[in-house]
């Protein structure tokens, strides 16, 4: 929300002592995330000035309805998912995924920045750099991405546990006529 300056305002505040206004723009905003608008006095005031801009305009907000999501999530027996990981990863291989790696580090891009776009980069850096050979780099990744997996699964279970319906697809069948047949009831009726 863009807040434009209050001069009415600003000269309300004008005669409080700076611990004043601290204590006005802490009511206004208990998580205060940002310590140096308290050191600096037109700096608190701006801040002051926001905070009620900004509640101003959320109050004229309609109220947000609330959202029931329907959760869907595509299931692989454990062996057709490591196969297809594999699959997958040998495609991307062959794709040249190593040569967009070499290509990413020789315009710039540092062997710790790759590490943060993920496990294939992570791994293929490696290799990239004579850490590990091929047999090695194709088995570490796959096994680090069957284990990747594992963990979302995980994810989803807690998920599960704390209340949340998942509506699990056999992704092995046809997840998509599946899933369009579970939404069916719940679309609005077309008027006759």
């Amino acid at each position: 929300v863009e807040v434009a300056k209050n001069p009415a305002l600003r000269a309300e505040l004008a005669p409080l002592s700076d611990g004043e206004l601290a204590a006005r723009l802490a009511a206004l905003r208990p998580q205060l995330h940002n310590r140096t608008d308290l050191d600096d006095r037109a700096r608190l005031l701006r801040a002051i000035e926001i905070a009620l801009g900004e509640a101003a305009a959320a109050a004229d907000l309609a109220p947000v309805p609330e959202l029931r999501p329907l959760i869907f999530g595509l299931r692989w027996e454990r062996p057709v998912l490591r196969r297809r990981i594999l699959t997958r990863l040998k495609e991307r291989l062959a794709a040249g995924l190593i040569e967009e790696v070499r290509r990413l580090h020789e315009t710039g891009l540092s062997w710790e920045r790759l590490d943060y776009f993920g496990l294939e980069y992570r791994y293929i850096a490696r290799f990239v750099r004579g850490e590990l050979n091929r047999n090695d780099l194709t088995q570490q990744l796959a096994s680090a991405i069957c284990d990747f997996a594992k963990r979302q699964e995980t994810w989803f279970r807690r998920m599960e546990r704390q209340g949340t319906v998942i509506h699990w697809l056999d992704a092995a069948g046809d997840p998509a006529a599946e899933l369009l047949r579970q939404i069916a009831p719940l679309q609005p009726k077309a008027a006759p």
